[in-house]
C-alpha cells in the first residue's frame, strides 16, 4: 500500500479540518499519514523486549 506523503501544511489542514468535523475519511488519511512512524517506533521498542512480550 502506497502511503502518500503530505506537506506541513496540509497535514495542519488536515488536522484543523478534522478537529471540526471528525470524519472518518479524514481520519483515515491522517492514520495511513502516521503508520510508517508507529511502526518504526514498534520496532525499535520491540528490540528492548524480552522475547516473551
Amino acid at each position: 500500500m502506497a502511503v502518500e506523503v503530505l506537506d506541513e501544511n496540509e497535514e495542519l489542514e488536515l488536522w484543523k479540518e478534522f478537529e471540526k468535523t471528525k470524519s472518518v475519511a479524514i481520519r483515515d488519511k491522517l492514520i495511513r499519514q502516521y503508520m510508517p512512524l508507529v511502526k518504526w517506533v514498534a520496532g525499535r521498542v520491540s528490540t528492548g523486549m524480552p522475547e516473551s512480550v
